[in-house]
């Protein structure tokens, strides 16, 4: 089964026609609002809005394919979660992101905003990152792959800033300051008793 999957897969991608861009939007987002802070595990939302716009009714989305490109280290990549609706051929494609539909994604209400994929890292250093997806036809397996046009075109970016996290302080401090609290109280506590008893002395 796996075979026969991955020789369709190497079928459809080989066999499409290139067709004109249309206006599909591919973005990278990530999720949630919070700040990333050193420590921190995120994931970063690849995503497909007006996947059919300008092609035709019947269309259907079969696959995509794109190469990463990260700079920056201070995060580091861990791995990529796949939508349901894709496979995972990446290591058959030989490229970073590779997923395959099948049946197709059809051209309905429901299917404007896909999630192709889930990219996960860790927060390693404070800092910034780019990330890049790539997805150029002229390149083998990449883009954007339709049952009637493709591969087309398709490349998003993202810029993300690292914070450090907040160093709590350590309970030994609390202690130690507690301590000389303590002893700086002591202190002028005998000196105020020797200065009492000396003038009852006079």
């Amino acid at each position: 089964m796996l075979i026969f999957k991955a020789r369709l897969a190497i079928a459809i991608l080989g066999l499409l026609p290139v067709a004109p861009s249309h206006s599909a939007v591919v973005s990278l987002n990530l999720v949630g609002n919070a700040p990333v802070l050193v420590g921190d595990s995120f994931s970063i939302d690849l995503t497909l809005t007006q996947p059919f716009d300008g092609l035709d009714a019947s269309d259907e989305l079969l696959a995509f394919g794109f190469d990463t490109v990260l700079n920056g280290t201070a995060a580091q990549f861990t791995g990529v979660t796949y939508s349901p609706s894709f496979s995972d051929d990446s290591g058959l494609l030989g490229l970073d992101l590779a997923g395959s539909a099948f049946p197709g994604i059809p051209n309905l209400p429901a299917n404007q905003t896909l999630t192709l994929a889930t990219l996960n890292f860790q927060a390693l250093y404070a800092g910034n990152i780019d990330l890049g997806v790539l997805g150029n036809p002229s390149e083998p397996n990449q883009g954007l792959f339709f049952s009637l046009s493709g591969p087309l075109a398709a490349n998003a970016g993202l810029s993300l800033s690292i914070q450090s996290s907040a160093v709590p302080v350590p309970a030994a401090f609390w202690l130690f300051a507690s301590g000389i609290s303590g002893l700086v109280v002591r202190s002028a506590c005998r000196k105020s008793c020797t200065i009492g008893a000396l003038s009852l002395r006079r």
